[in-house]
């Protein structure tokens, strides 16, 4: 049955593949699900970054997962993860930076939150994750002396301001009008539709 084979995996002597385990990571059951999380997780150290490369990019989420799990401080998979392109594979890194307080990666969380290519549920992570790190897991995205500072930065891509401004509240007193003017004198779509919101 499911339940026994579950629990063989949960035994570091079983036989089952990589390529198998990650099937049955997607499995419908969570039990077997788990388990072939867990065990997938405990492989890693059979597996090269040069096979992971190869992976699917689900695959590679699985992968991911399993080791973030097993082994949360492994901060050489947290490297090659936050490499990938991948808005999904760039959120869990980041959620697995947050949740393993992994501070040495402060500075290329923060490079990473004025990245112009990032979507903005990766943004807000990255935001999040930065105030994890800097030891204000409360203040999440909502700190509106971060979001102002992002603000007002005019070297930063107004994509990242414009992200920023989503995030802030309208209330906030730091929220004046030189600064909304000087926002609205950049001409720039994406921020004037952040104000207009």
């Amino acid at each position: 049955s499911q339940a026994i084979f579950a629990t063989q995996l949960q035994d570091a002597k079983h036989t089952t593949s990589i390529k198998e385990l990650l099937a049955l990571c997607r499995s419908e059951d969570r039990f077997l699900s788990h388990a072939a999380i867990s065990a997938l997780g405990k492989k890693v150290k059979s597996i090269s970054s040069t096979e992971a490369n190869m992976l699917a990019t689900n695959d590679q989420i699985w992968l991911l997962l399993a080791i973030r799990r097993i082994d949360p401080a492994n901060t050489k998979w947290v490297e090659y993860f936050l490499g990938k392109d991948d808005a999904e594979i760039r959120f869990e890194t980041l959620r697995w930076i947050s949740e393993s307080r992994l501070k040495e990666f402060s500075g290329v969380v923060e490079t990473l939150a004025s990245n112009p290519k990032l979507d903005y549920r990766t943004f807000e992570a990255a935001l999040a994750t930065i105030n994890t790190l800097a030891g204000k897991p409360e203040a999440g995205v909502a700190d509106p002396a971060m979001l102002i500072a992002r603000i007002r930065d005019t070297k930063a891509p107004s994509q990242m301001r414009a992200y920023a401004l989503r995030l802030l509240n309208p209330q906030t007193k730091e929220f004046q009008p030189p600064l909304w003017q000087s926002l609205i004198a950049t001409g720039d779509r994406e921020i004037l539709r952040e104000l207009t919101r």
